[in-house]
């Protein structure tokens, strides 16, 4: 008797196993791959406000931040530098407002140009768009978003397929178009 009821428990234990396995697997893995929870090499997370046809975002894992105003769009210089833009001024409010370094972007990437017209303008910094946001009663959002056939993170991945994932970066206009697929501005 206590064979049998050793080979019970360990067919119990074995079909538990099996059970939150299969669960895991179809049901809870599915939705953590959404959060970017798993598998995270190509997922974006990006971070915005947004008001009308206007947002600020930081997109990781890449870590930059930009401004699209509805006309222009802006990638602020991380290296911040102070000495192009020293300028702050006191609005209506007695509100500081700083300017730090930006790149104004054309609104289509360049696809034969060997040389760049990015230029570098001094645009209100991130704290002061967010502020300018927070005033208007906007609070953050977060899209994860999983981007196939790109390979955000370092090392080498492999889709179902087996295919090998090209080394891609996924770029400012990458991420604007994400957001208009999004619904969250239009161009």
């Amino acid at each position: 008797m206590l064979f049998v009821d050793m080979i019970v428990s360990l067919l119990l234990i074995i079909s538990g196993i099996a059970m939150a396995w299969y669960v895991y697997e179809n049901h809870i893995r599915a939705i953590l791959a959404e959060q970017c929870l798993v598998d995270s090499y190509n997922c974006v997370t990006i971070s915005y406000w947004s008001y009308e046809n206007s947002v600020l975002f930081t997109l990781r894992p890449y870590g930059y931040s930009c401004w699209y105003d509805g006309d222009s769009i802006y990638v602020y210089d991380a290296i911040a530098n102070t000495q192009l833009c020293p300028m702050t001024i006191i609005d209506d409010d007695t509100n500081i407002v700083k300017f730090v370094s930006a790149y104004k972007l054309q609104k289509t990437p360049f696809l034969f140009s060997t040389s760049s017209s990015n230029q570098q303008v001094c645009i209100e910094s991130i704290e002061s768009i967010k502020k300018y946001y927070e005033d208007l009663g906007v609070t953050e959002k977060t899209l994860r978003k999983i981007v196939p056939g790109f390979f955000i993170s370092g090392s080498s991945r492999y889709n179902e397929s087996g295919t090998r994932y090209q080394n891609s970066n996924f770029s400012v206009y990458d991420a604007i178009n994400l957001l208009v697929n999004e619904k969250i501005i239009k161009i």
